[in-house]
C-alpha cells in the first residue's frame, strides 16, 4: 500500500485494525442507515402518465391496477427482502455467482428479460452517477483495508439490480405487474438510486472515511485532491523518462488503489474523447499505444505495449470486417477501451479460449454476421448488453457470462423465428388409384 493510500485510510476517526470496536460500530451504523435508505428507495408510486397511457387498453389498465395494488401491499416486504440481500452482500468476502466458465446455456424468456433489465439498469446508473458509484467503492475498500470484514462491491449497480429482481421473484410478483413496475422504476426511480449512493458517501465522509474523495465528477476535481508519489504527476510526467505512473496488475473485479482508480477514470475519459471522431478508415495501427503519452500519462511495460498492439489489431479486424453488419461493428468499437483496460489489468485472463470474455465476443461476432444477412428483429437488447460491459469498464465477469448466454439465446430465437416465417410447403395429394 502506498504512503498516500495509508494516509487516506479512516485512521483519523480512530477506525483501524488496532481499533476493531470503532470499525464494528461504523458497520453497525451503516447497516442501520442502509435499512432506512432502502425503505426510502422503494417509497415509490407509479407516475400518473402510466395510468393515462393505460386508459387506451383494457388489459394494460388491468395490469397497471394490479401493479399499483401490489406495490402498496408489499412495500415493506419488498424493502425487507432487498435490504437482506444487500446486507448479506456487504458482509460476504466474495459474492456468490454462477461459474463464469460454465457452458453456454439457453435462457427462457423471463431469464433473458432479467439479464437485459439488469444491463439496462447498470448502463443508465453508471452513465448518470459513475462518480458516486466509484467513490463509494473506494470508501468501502478503504474500510476493508482497515480491517473491516466487508465486500467493497456490495453496492455495485449490478448487485443492487440483481437484488431487486431477486426480491421481486421471492415475493412472487404477478408477471403482468412486474414489467410495469420495473419500467416505471427505471424511468422515474433513477434519481432515488443516485440519492442512495450520495447519502451513503456523505455518511462515510462524516465518519472520516476518505474525506478527500469528494462526491463530484472524478475529472478534474479530484486531480488536486489525490497526490501521486513524488515525480509522478500525471499531467507533467515525461513518459520518455519513465516518470509516469505505471499500470498495475490487478485481478478482474478486485478493488483498485484509490489513486490509480481515479487516474484510470481520467485516462479512459481522455482516450474516449480522443478516439470518438476516428473511423475504421482513419484509424492507424499503433494509435492506441501512442495515446498513452498524452496527459494524463501512464507508462507501459514492453509487454503491456505489445499487448495493446495485439488487442488493437484484433478489434480493427472486427471493425473493418464488412461481413459483420455496420451496427455490430459500432458495438465492437464501444468495447475497445474497456477490453484494453481489462487486458492491461489481467493479461492471463485471455489465455483460456473458453473464458467468458472471449465467449461474449465470439457470440457478438456471430450475431453480427447473421445480422448482415438477416437483420435482427430487435437490436436494443444488444446495445444494452454491450453498454453494461462498457460502463463497468469490463470489470464484472458476471456481465460477460450472462451476456454471452443472452446473445446465444437471441441467436437461437432469431433462427427459430426465421424458420417459422418461411412459407410452409403445400401438402402433396396422394396419387389417385384407378
Amino acid at each position: 500500500m502506498s504512503h498516500e493510500e495509508q494516509r487516506m485510510q479512516p485512521d483519523q476517526a480512530g477506525m483501524s485494525r488496532d481499533n476493531p470496536k470503532a470499525l464494528t460500530a461504523l458497520l453497525d451504523f451503516v447497516h442501520i442507515e442502509l435499512k432506512q435508505r432502502i425503505s426510502d428507495l422503494l417509497d415509490f408510486s407509479l407516475p400518473h402518465e402510466y395510468s393515462n397511457q393505460a386508459e387506451t387498453c383494457f388489459s394494460t389498465t388491468l395490469h397497471y391496477k394490479v401493479a399499483e395494488r401490489w406495490l402498496v401491499e408489499n412495500h415493506s416486504k419488498l424493502a425487507t427482502a432487498l435490504h437482506q440481500r444487500i446486507a448479506d452482500a456487504l458482509t460476504q468476502a466474495r459474492l456468490a455467482q454462477e461459474d463464469p466458465y460454465a457452458e453456454l446455456k439457453l435462457l427462457d424468456e423471463p431469464s433473458l428479460q432479467e439479464v437485459v433489465l439488469r444491463a439496462q439498469f447498470v448502463n443508465r446508473l453508471l452513465h448518470e452517477a459513475r462518480h458516486e458509484v466509484v467513490a463509494l467503492e473506494l470508501r468501502l475498500n478503504a474500510l476493508r483495508q482497515s480491517g473491516a470484514k466487508l465486500n467493497a462491491k456490495a453496492f455495485a449497480p449490478g448487485v443492487v439490480a440483481k437484488g431487486m429482481l431477486a426480491a421481486f421473484k421471492q415475493l412472487d410478483i404477478p408477471v403482468e405487474a412486474k414489467t410495469i413496475l420495473i419500467e416505471a422504476y427505471h424511468d422515474h426511480g433513477t434519481a432515488k438510486i443516485i440519492g442512495f449512493y450520495t447519502d451513503l458517501n456523505r455518511l462515510l465522509v462524516q465518519r472520516g472515511v476518505l474525506p478527500t474523495v469528494g462526491c463530484a465528477p472524478l475529472s478534474p476535481v479530484l486531480q488536486g485532491n489525490i497526490s501521486l508519489p513524488a515525480g509522478k504527476n500525471p499531467t507533467t510526467a515525461n513518459p520518455g523518462a519513465g516518470s509516469a505512473p505505471g499500470w498495475p496488475s490487478i485481478a478482474v473485479g478486485a478493488p483498485m488503489p484509490a489513486d490509480f482508480a481515479q487516474l484510470l477514470e481520467d485516462k479512459l475519459a481522455a482516450l474516449q474523447q480522443a478516439l470518438q471522431h476516428l473511423t475504421s478508415e482513419t484509424w492507424q495501427p499503433g494509435l492506441l499505444r501512442s495515446s498513452f503519452s498524452q496527459p494524463p500519462t501512464l507508462s507501459l511495460s514492453p509487454a503491456q505495449a505489445e499487448s495493446i498492439d495485439h488487442l488493437e489489431a484484433v478489434f480493427l479486424d472486427l471493425i473493418r470486417d464488412t461481413r459483420i453488419s455496420e451496427r455490430f461493428r459500432s458495438e465492437f468499437q464501444r468495447l475497445l477501451l474497456p477490453m484494453m483496460s481489462l487486458r492491461l489489468c489481467d493479461q492471463s485472463l485471455f489465455e483460456d479460449r473458453d473464458n467468458p470474455v472471449r465467449r461474449f465476443l465470439r457470440q457478438l461476432a456471430l450475431l453480427g454476421f447473421r445480422d448482415k444477412e438477416h437483420p435482427l428483429r430487435e437490436f436494443e437488447p444488444i446495445t444494452q448488453l454491450v453498454g453494461c460491459i462498457a460502463s463497468e469498464r469490463a470489470q464484472e465477469m458476471v456481465s460477460f457470462k450472462s451476456g454471452a448466454d443472452a446473445l446465444y439465446t437471441i441467436a437461437r430465437n432469431e433462427v427459430q423465428a426465421q424458420l417459422e416465417s418461411r412459407p410452409k410447403p403445400r401438402p402433396r395429394h396422394a396419387a389417385s388409384v384407378e
